[in-house]
């Protein structure tokens, strides 16, 4: 007999009760095709996807002569040389540098036949360095940097990404400075990466520029002024506490290869020079007040405090008390 075996069974309310939804819901089943008709719909559907797909990647590819939907040769080269006439206008920078971006960027460009539109427009938009650095527009620009990097490597020839790497440390490295994060700024840091490159020093700008590309030592020399450009944007981080130090390490590294630059770069590397010491020299020595009061405990600075405090020729009160005393002390 079981330990239970003697017991009532359960009533009615503790039983447990059927789900009657599970039973009641109706559950519809799928229908079966006959075995020839699922075959001939599998081969339809297989044709058809075969057959939607090249239509899609032509629709996106596009011919390249208009008539499907995509941009021709033509209408490109025509489009680039409408952005190099706008691209070099502050104001219009932000939507002509945006549009080439998407040329780029959509793969519409080909390099003997946009090769040379596309680097005037680059040329254009480079043509004034002070603009790359304006707060309005750094964005755009390291945009675009960032887009001519990516695609720029198979439509550009040797000589031209070699000018278009000066362009970069314009346009990308000059607006990556303008951060609130240490890390990021010590990282920057033009000089420490040898960017001045090797070859002859001041003075060495000579030969012809051949076609609009510059030549080996024209881009030397505006790679050195590219640099120059980064060396001057950190002037303003001098008042940061931390990025003075980076600051200055950065100066005396311009400074130990002062006979590399030109004429005007090296008065631009002998202003920094002078600007750091000046700011070395107004810098106040020693530990500062908050250094001092950290150090010393209150009875400290009250009995350095009474030091200095003058006493009346009577002996009796401080010169800094109330002058009725003297009528009661005698």
């Amino acid at each position: 007999m079981s330990l239970f075996g003697d017991l009532p069974p359960p009533s009615a309310h503790l039983r447990p009760k059927n789900d009657s939804r599970d039973q009641d819901e109706y559950k519809p089943k799928p229908l079966e095709a006959p075995p020839e008709q699922a075959e001939e719909e599998g081969q339809a559907d297989d044709g058809d996807e075969a057959d939607d797909r090249p239509d899609k990647r032509r629709r996106v590819e596009g011919s390249g002569d208009g008539r499907d939907g995509g941009l021709s040769s033509e209408q490109v080269t025509a489009a680039l040389r409408k952005i190099a006439s706008h691209i070099s206008n502050p104001d219009k920078f932000p939507k002509a540098s945006g549009l080439l971006r998407q040329l780029l960027e959509s793969g519409a460009l080909r390099a003997a036949a946009h090769r040379e539109p596309l680097f005037q427009a680059i040329k254009a938009a480079f043509s004034d360095f002070d603009a790359a650095s304006e707060p309005g527009l750094r964005r755009d620009y390291m945009k675009l940097a960032h887009s001519l990097d990516k695609w720029a490597e198979g439509l550009l020839s040797k000589p031209q990404l070699a000018q278009l790497s000066v362009y970069r440390i314009v346009g990308f490295t000059q607006n990556e400075m303008h951060t609130d994060d240490s890390f990021v700024f010590n990282k920057v840091g033009p000089g420490r990466e040898g960017r001045w490159g090797r070859g002859p020093g001041a003075g060495a700008a000579g030969g012809a520029a051949v076609g609009s590309v510059w030549t080996a030592a024209q881009t030397l020399v505006m790679r050195r002024q590219a640099l120059i450009e980064c060396l001057i944007t950190s002037r303003g981080f001098h008042k940061t506490p931390w990025a003075r130090t980076s600051v200055e390490l950065l100066v005396e590294h311009f400074a130990r290869h002062r006979d590399r630059f030109a004429g005007q770069q090296q008065l631009a590397v002998d202003e920094m020079v002078r600007f750091v010491r000046a700011a070395r020299a107004a810098r106040p020595t020693g530990p500062s007040q908050k250094e001092i009061n950290r150090d010393t405990t209150s009875f400290d600075r009250a009995r350095s405090e009474w030091s200095r405090a003058t006493v009346s020729t009577r002996g009796k009160v401080g010169a800094q008390g109330d002058a009725k005393t003297q009528n009661w002390l005698g």
